[in-house]
């Protein structure tokens, strides 16, 4: 049976339940593509297929993984391609797939591909809807929706995260190396600061906003040890009081 055939016995609901790591992108790839539609459901608890490709964990990076020909980033776009509104709707616990991605540690490479496909897609409908304020289409932006029931912004969610999706991550098990270790702390950081930065600056504000508990998004940091988010975080709080008149 061809690969291509496989993906007409399991429906792409059937794909994203799996309970085992992804070790092959393609036949959920390829489900999407010959069936779009289906990229256009909801689920239990209201979740869409791209919060169910966002939590999905991989298999171990290996030499083989790294030459696989589909990424998980792959199959985001084309399910986002597919169905746009699974960009802002919400799941039975008022998340976005912007919140799934954080608190699922992704790479700040799916991060930046969430926010600005979100961003298209609000100019769009400005474009379509020109009667709709500016500020309306602003307020609707993912990085502005707390979560319940703990009222987390998607901020404070990244804050505490750090990104299973980074080979210096993945390969921590590796025999004792201090080089390498050295070289994977700064990776580790310069990870953190990143997707911190992309999700801070889509809502700049976010660095005061507390959650039910009372905490702002330094707090998790701090809590989590995460240093590349502090840094962001930091520098984030210091630019705004530098724009206060």
């Amino acid at each position: 049976m061809s690969e291509e055939g496989s993906t007409d016995d399991e429906d792409l609901r059937t794909l994203l339940s799996t309970h085992a790591p992804i070790d092959d992108w393609t036949p959920i790839y390829q489900r999407v593509k010959r069936f779009p539609e289906e990229a256009r459901q909801r689920y239990y608890r209201k979740e869409s297929p791209l919060q169910l490709s966002l939590k999905l964990r991989e298999m171990k990076r290996t030499n083989k993984s790294e030459s696989l020909s589909i990424k998980r980033i792959q199959v985001l776009q084309l399910i986002v391609d597919a169905d746009p509104s699974s960009l802002t709707s919400l799941d039975a616990e008022g998340r976005t797939a912007l919140h799934t991605a954080c608190s699922a540690g992704r790479s700040w490479e799916i991060l930046q591909l969430l926010v600005e496909a979100e961003d298209e897609l609000l100019r769009h409908m400005k474009q379509e809807g020109g009667k709709i304020k500016e500020q309306e289409l602003v307020e609707q932006r993912s990085a502005m929706h707390t979560d319940q029931p703990g009222g987390n912004l998607p901020l404070h969610l990244v804050a505490a995260c750090p990104s299973f999706d980074e080979s210096w991550f993945q390969d921590s098990a590796a025999p004792f190396d201090e080089a390498a270790i050295q070289c994977s702390i700064s990776q580790s950081i310069i990870s953190a600061y990143n997707a911190t930065t992309i999700i801070r600056e889509a809502y700049p504000q976010a660095v005061w906003d507390r959650d039910c508990d009372g905490e702002i998004p330094l707090h998790a940091a701090a809590s989590w040890g995460n240093l590349g988010s502090c840094l962001s975080l930091l520098m984030g709080a210091t630019l705004l009081s530098v724009g206060d008149p």
